[in-house]
């Protein structure tokens, strides 16, 4: 019997990022939703229900640190996996991420965090 697809939600405000990386997830056999700020993604979050969740830091309005607050007080336990072009990526784990990448992340890395986060 197979496992059933891993439901990853990907949450960006840059465009061309959101669709290189969907595309490339969904081509690796993931069902991918995404959302462009954080109060979408928090609304998708809801509707869709992710097993793991790509988040920017860097967005306007709702910051990626602001949206992993929420995401934790409606879903605890819910992997989050920050992505970030600025700054260290020891600080997402700080504020509770599963696990924080820096930008342009290593593909293989990526879908073996999404793969052990959502294996629990």
């Amino acid at each position: 019997m197979s496992q059933a697809p891993i439901r990853v939600l990907l949450v960006d405000d840059e465009e061309d990022f959101v669709e290189m990386l969907s595309l490339r997830l969904e081509a690796s056999g993931y069902v991918v939703e995404c959302a462009a700020s954080g109060p979408e993604g928090l609304e998708k979050l809801d509707s869709f229900g992710p097993q793991v969740i790509i988040l920017d830091v860097k967005m306007p309005g709702m910051d990626g640190y602001e949206v992993l607050d929420e995401v934790q007080r409606k879903s605890p336990g819910l992997p989050v996996v920050l992505m970030t072009g600025h700054g260290d990526a020891a600080s997402g784990e700080a504020h509770g991420a599963y696990a924080t990448m820096i930008k342009p992340a290593d593909y293989l890395e990526l879908t073996e965090i999404i793969n052990n986060a959502a294996s629990g």
